[in-house]
């Protein structure tokens, strides 16, 4: 699925949390490990000794990659242009360094300019083994370019061995959402076809971000999916406000996906 698990690294509790979840994700998913590490050393030999000694101490399963701190994103950029096929495991309340990510900033900007799925851990994250994850929660806004998280999430329920739910939040009560369920339904059948146990469920709310975190706290053992936005390229992606509320608030770390990218989920437009 993965060749590579990326942790940024700065010896803060939350990046060691972030960490604790990688390594159990690259044993997961059979992917090497890649720890880095930044250095306020200058530019130059300095700099590639620390690298070419972090190298020498590499494993066979994992490796220490180091970078300078100077530039977390850049930093970022290069580990994942040489480690292609990756997932970023990234804490977003590290004490900063390369691990520091907040939802307006680094995460931003590793949305917009890196091609990697990540799974963010927020400030309200405890450590959660992804072995015992035992459902998805794939969360649709009605915007067809997220629907490409649908396929991206019935591959990861396919390694975990979990069934998803496709869930949509609306607005208001009652009998609103009709339309919203019917999509969802149609996308199911999708999902079913390429052998995936799916359920549907509209919530309603006024707060997309605060229902689903609300959802995570009362499902135990639930990995919620979502889209970073956007139309065309990466350049056009944001970290969505929806996406951020929820990586704040989840109590379990929050798998984001780049919307549009990838395979989408066939024709599923209303019937004429």
């Amino acid at each position: 699925m993965y060749d590579y698990v990326i942790v940024p690294f700065d010896g803060s509790p939350e990046a060691r949390r972030a960490a604790a979840v990688g390594a159990s994700l690259s044993d997961l998913l059979g992917a090497h490990l890649t720890v880095v590490v930044g250095t306020h050393s200058p530019e130059g030999h300095g700099l590639e000794d620390l690298k070419a000694k972090a190298m020498s101490m590499s494993e066979e399963v994992m490796d220490v990659w180091v970078e300078s701190a100077s530039n977390p994103l850049r930093a970022l950029e290069n580990v994942v242009a040489h480690r292609p096929n990756a997932l970023l495991c990234l804490a977003s309340a590290a004490r900063g360094g390369l691990s520091r990510l907040t939802a307006g900033s680094l995460a931003e900007q590793l949305v917009q300019h890196v091609d990697a799925p990540m799974l963010v851990l927020g400030p309200h994250c405890e450590f959660a083994d992804p072995a015992d994850m035992r459902e998805l929660l794939v969360c649709l806004d009605g915007n067809p370019d997220v629907e490409s998280v649908v396929p991206f999430a019935v591959d990861w329920a396919a390694q975990l061995g979990t069934p998803m739910t496709l869930v949509h939040v609306e607005a208001g009560a009652g009998d609103t959402g009709v339309e919203a369920r019917e999509r969802l339904e149609r996308l199911a059948a999708w999902a079913t076809t390429r052998g995936a146990t799916v359920e549907v469920r509209v919530l309603h709310g006024d707060d997309p971000g605060e229902r689903i975190v609300d959802t995570l706290r009362r499902r135990a053992g639930t990995l919620p999916v979502l889209a970073a936005h956007g139309r065309k390229g990466l350049a056009r992606l944001r970290f969505g406000s929806v996406t951020a509320d929820v990586v704040r608030g989840s109590p379990v770390p929050v798998l984001v996906h780049h919307a549009g990218l990838g395979e989408q989920p066939g024709d599923v437009a209303a019937p004429s």
